[in-house]
């Protein structure tokens, strides 16, 4: 029977992947199994599998959710710019979506891909961004 007032796993059973992020947020896999974060002041953070960490851009604002689309681009949720932005993955900006449907990204946190689309789940507000739509 599970108790409640037990952890699950001790804490000595944890062990640190990587440092030297910065609030780090939205994380993402790749096809290649790097893992990818967000940062409190806009960083844009790769880890490949060792746990060596590259800060590949920053944009401002705040990166929050991220997601990779089926053709391996970066999404990602600035709350701080107020916008979703579509990357390569140097980190060149390829598209800055600041509405939906008519609707401003107030807070935008939580993007999700299909092979078609890529899904936006702000605070406010949904919307569906087609992919062959946002070239900027």
């Amino acid at each position: 029977m599970l108790n409640m007032n037990e952890p699950l796993l001790p804490k000595e059973a944890f062990t640190t992947f990587c440092d030297g992020l910065d609030h780090p947020e939205g994380l993402a896999f790749d096809c290649e199994d790097h893992l990818w974060a967000g940062g409190e002041l806009g960083q844009i953070y790769r880890i490949d599998p060792q746990g060596h960490v590259s800060e590949i851009t920053r944009l401002g604002g705040f990166c929050l959710g991220l997601t990779f689309s089926a053709n391996q681009e970066l999404w990602v949720c600035n709350s701080g710019l107020h916008a979703m932005m579509r990357l390569d993955r140097s980190g060149s900006v390829l598209a800055t979506i600041k509405e939906v449907n008519g609707t401003e990204l107030i807070t935008p946190t939580l993007p999700c891909s299909t092979i078609k689309e890529t899904f936006i789940s702000p605070i406010q507000a949904i919307g569906t961004v087609p992919m062959d739509t946002c070239t900027g």
